[in-house]
């Protein structure tokens, strides 16, 4: 029978990968050990890029996507686009518009611009 990926939401474990993020090969084993295929992260913990993505590939576990502060994202796109990519990530996601850029807000038009910057230098 054939089974689909399953990955884990890194955001999950952010209390202890933020406190220890030496601990970020440890943590990664425990889960590819209990199943999961890959991984969403949630920032970098103030590890090297290539070392995430060396660890991840010496386990197994796939760098699916990660999700990234709106303001990281609009503050210096290009350089968050090449520290994902050299992660290995194909995709990232803003996982929270504070209330000022919201739909039905003033701000909603503007991150709307501000997001669509973004993506074309993301491309």
């Amino acid at each position: 029978m054939n089974t689909l990926p399953v990955g884990i939401q890194l955001y999950t474990l952010r209390d202890m990968l933020e406190e220890t993020p030496s601990q970020f090969p440890t943590v990664m084993r425990r889960m590819r050990d209990y199943g999961y295929d890959g991984v969403e992260l949630a920032g970098t913990y103030g590890l090297a890029p290539e070392f995430i993505r060396d660890t991840l590939d010496e386990i197994g576990l796939a760098p699916v996507c990660a999700h990234v502060p709106l303001d990281q994202m609009i503050e210096n796109p290009l350089q968050t686009a090449k520290e994902y990519a050299a992660i290995g990530c194909r995709f990232i996601a803003a996982p929270y518009l504070p209330e000022q850029f919201r739909h039905f807000t003033p701000g909603y038009q503007t991150v709307l611009a501000e997001l669509t910057r973004v993506g074309r230098v993301m491309q």
